[in-house]
């Protein structure tokens, strides 16, 4: 697999920070994430992630929008800036990104009527539609609190929704074993995309967790390549979040991504 980094952890660095710290790092890829360095919309934000990355040959693979595929309009909170699909698509188009990630709505799947689970798979078409006449594929967030909180209700979805340009990111769901997160990878099969990385601990009120060194989850982070690997589309593995967005434990981090991931990549090399 390819090593990227989602620019989540990276919120509170400027773009062209992002970008010294992902050449620092000899990390060659990005996910843009639009909570913070490129919001929907803001297209001379978006040209100017994608002209810092060009100059430092830094490849922008995909576009975290956080669409949440329902007909809500703007959410509350981390979500206030959902302004829609077109609104969404323009900024990956900006980018200069052929991949768009999405959240399969904002309830999770147990709290989802019929009605709304029609809705989502309404919404997630249309935005499939769109993004296919640009020449896009569509990824879903594999996220806790949406429709894609388990792998029974993203297959569900997705095989209602019926695209070719419709895929789902991996992430290890909390608060369950390893066998039961390898099953969910040999589930998704051939339909998961890529995958964000991270380790993360579900403390004792079964609601809250704790982000930790990813050295303390590798033996099960390979464990989850292994699995992956029995695919052998091209991916990334994008780390996601590390402890305290600390640098230091990020370039720590890296580190052990490449060792899971058994030889230094070609996107990572010095």
């Amino acid at each position: 697999m390819k090593i990227a980094i989602n620019t989540v952890t990276l919120r509170e660095h400027s773009l062209e920070k992002v970008v010294s710290i992902l050449s620092d790092n000899k990390v060659k890829a990005v996910e843009w994430a639009g909570d913070a360095h490129v919001p929907p919309g803001n297209l001379e934000t978006a040209e100017r992630a994608k002209s810092l990355c060009e100059q430092a040959g830094i490849e922008c693979t995909s576009y975290g929008s956080y669409y949440q595929c329902d007909e809500q309009g703007q959410g509350d909170g981390p979500f206030r800036f959902n302004l829609g699909a077109t609104v969404a698509l323009d900024t990956a188009v900006a980018l200069g990104v052929d991949a768009i990630r999405v959240w399969a709505g904002r309830k999770a799947s147990a709290d989802a009527d019929e009605a709304y689970r029609e809705e989502v798979a309404r919404c997630l078409a249309a935005f499939c539609d769109q993004a296919d006449s640009l020449g896009m594929t569509v990824h879903l967030e594999f996220h806790r609190n949406t429709l894609t909180d388990t792998v029974e209700s993203a297959l569900a979805l997705m095989d209602t929704v019926a695209k070719g340009n419709l895929y789902s990111y991996w992430q290890p769901r909390h608060g369950i074993g390893i066998e039961e997160n390898v099953a969910d990878i040999e589930a998704l099969g051939d339909r998961l995309s890529h995958v964000h990385v991270f380790h993360w601990l579900l403390k004792e009120d079964g609601k809250t967790v704790e982000r930790r060194p990813l050295k303390e989850g590798r033996e099960r982070w390979e464990r989850y390549f292994a699995a992956l690997r029995k695919r052998p589309q091209s991916r990334y593995a994008m780390m996601e979040f590390v402890m305290g967005d600390a640098l230091d434990q990020l370039q720590e981090d890296l580190s052990v991504l490449r060792l899971i991931n058994g030889a230094v990549d070609p996107y990572c090399t010095a």
